[in-house]
This record gives C-alpha cells, structure tokens and sequence, in this order.
C-alpha cells in the first residue's frame, strides 16, 4: 500500500511540472517570422523583339539614301527587299544585391546577362548590283547597374512584389564580327519564397562595324522564370 501511494505521489509530481512547463510555452507569445534578406537572382527569360525605326537604322544608314515606306530611294535605284525580322529570343542572368534586399524600400541592383540578338536579313539592289545582309546567330553580354524597389511579407515562402530599373552596355557576337550595345531596362513581378515570374521591357541600340558601320534599335518585351536567395 505505502508503495503505491508513493508511486501516485511521483505520478503527481511529475504531471504537475509538465503542467507547469506546457502552460508556461501556451502564454509565452509567439515570435512573427523575420524578413530574411536576398543577395542573388538567377533568371531564364523568353523575349519577343520588335524593330524600332528599322527604315533609318540600319536600313538608309546601309544604303546612304532616304528610303519611302516601300525601302525605295526617291529616284528608284535603289530599294530593299526580302526584310525579315525574326522576333523570338531568349536570354538567361543573374540579378546582385551588394547591400542586400531586406525586403522593405529600395537596394542597388547589379546585373549580368546573355541574351540572343533577333535573326535580321534583307537585300540591298541598287545600279551596282545586289547585296544581301545577314545578322545570323548574335547575342550579347551584358553588364548593368541600377535600382530594387520591393515590397516583401515577413517569412521564406511569403508574397511579395518588386520593381527595378536598370541601364547598361554590352558586347555583341555574330559570325561577321563584333560590336557593342547600350539598354535601359525595366520591370517587376511577383515572388512566392524563392520562386519569382517577372515581366520586363528593355529598349535597346546596338552597333556593328560590318559589312560597314550601321546601328538598329530593339525593344524586346519578355517573360522571365527567377529563382531568389
């Protein structure tokens, strides 16, 4: 009898503490989850191109003449035909953060980018014969500099929304040679934790040297796929 009595005496006791314990976790308040902070986007996009000014650049800048709504010369010598413009392209990056993205205001913005150039051929006819140009398998390398702006929700697998700007140059590649670019770039999207889908408009000019110096405009609008840490 005495052993069972100390045995509930023990029982008692020790259901009293964790009692205590689990009463003492229930009223300490909860810590809300903290914003944590981004350095880095990585990102693959899909972009549909289109020309701007393509009369002037590159077009009359390649056949020293003004050219009419038809790539006709006044005097009708000379005229441009068979223009093609190919206007899928795509790019992969990545976004820094030197300062860090803390979720909340404004952050500098690095960013490094590869993107294909639109496939451009046309055919140039004039009294001295025909010749036919062909921008065939360019791309660039991109370097920019600008600024984050986000508003993020406390929590690795929160909502948030951001917007950016950016200007910068580049390099260009195609067969023929190389030549050099300057954007300016904007955007903004939604993220969930890590994952982000982002829309963005980036108006370009780009310069080549060959076959001789001439220049065209591109205003790629894209969907991009990011993964944020």
């Amino acid at each position: 009898m005495a052993r069972i009595i100390r045995v509930l005496v023990l029982v008692a006791i020790v259901f009293s503490v964790f009692s205590s314990y689990a009463s003492a976790q229930a009223d300490k308040p909860k810590e809300k989850p903290k914003n944590h902070t981004n350095f880095f986007t990585i990102y693959v996009e899909k972009m549909n191109t289109s020309p701007m000014s393509f009369r002037k650049y590159p077009l009359q800048e390649l056949t020293g003449t003004e050219l009419d709504d038809f790539y006709r010369s006044p005097d009708g010598s000379i005229s441009v035909t068979n223009a093609k413009f190919q206007k899928e392209n795509k790019g992969a990056g990545i976004m820094l953060y030197p300062l860090g993205a803390k979720g909340k205001g404004e952050t500098l913005l690095l960013s490094a980018s590869y993107q294909t150039l639109p496939a451009i051929t046309f055919t140039i006819n004039s009294p001295a014969g025909q010749e036919n140009y062909a921008l065939l398998n360019g791309h660039t390398y991109n370097l920019g500099l600008g600024v984050l702006s986000e508003d993020r929700h406390n929590g690795w697998w929160a909502l948030g929304a951001h917007s950016y700007l950016i200007g910068g140059m580049g390099k260009i590649v195609e067969p023929r040679g190389e030549g050099k670019c300057y954007f300016v770039e904007g955007g903004g999207g939604l993220t969930v934790g890590v994952i982000g889908v982002d829309v963005f408009l980036k108006v370009g000019k780009n310069y080549l040297e060959k076959p001789r110096p001439h220049s065209f405009f591109t205003a790629p609008i894209g969907l991009r796929a990011t993964l944020t840490f």
